[in-house]
């Protein structure tokens, strides 16, 4: 439990001190923390933190090596609470990308977590059975709509597959 605090602490000490990184970033692209968190090193939690930026592309990755997480999630503000509550989710794997684009895996109630996105629900339209099937969505997002199919693999999780800008 201490160490989770120590490795919550280093993370917002680093976190905080990259926000005009941060800043910079979003006027450019799509800023993304990229690290290494070592959470039982010798010398309590090690954490590498760095900024890169992608003009048009937002990647997440989360990988677990040994004693090691390697990570990269895109930020879309400065603000290095918000940053670092989205980070420690996505690290301790309790997050829903905000992102959505094909592969990407919902699981619950499709059209709240649609709204949770920030996604207005204008149109579904399901296709199939109970726990099978496709269901068509039409959504906006502030000036964008979006046409979005989903696989549904069961009564509660579907699969982005389609998303298309309108």
């Amino acid at each position: 439990m201490m160490n989770e605090v120590k490795i919550k602490k280093e993370i917002f000490q680093r976190v905080k001190s990259l926000r005009e990184e941060v800043e910079e970033g979003l006027k450019y692209g799509i800023p993304h923390l990229v690290g290494e968190l070592v959470p039982d090193s010798e010398k309590g939690p090690r954490l590498d933190l760095v900024v890169t930026v992608f003009s048009d592309s937002s990647n997440q990755i989360l990988l677990r090596d040994g004693n090691s997480i390697l990570f990269m999630m895109p930020v879309d503000d400065s603000n290095p609470r918000k940053i670092f509550l989205e980070l420690w989710a996505f690290l301790s794997g309790r997050t829903e990308s905000k992102k959505l684009e094909p592969g990407t895996v919902v699981r619950g109630i499709l059209k709240s977590v649609l709204q949770r996105s920030g996604y207005n629900v204008i149109w579904m339209n399901v296709i199939g059975g109970e726990n099978s099937g496709y269901v068509e969505v039409l959504v906006s997002k502030g000036e964008a709509r979006y046409r979005m199919t989903f696989e549904k693999r069961k009564a509660d999780e579907f699969v982005l597959v389609d998303m298309e800008r309108l």
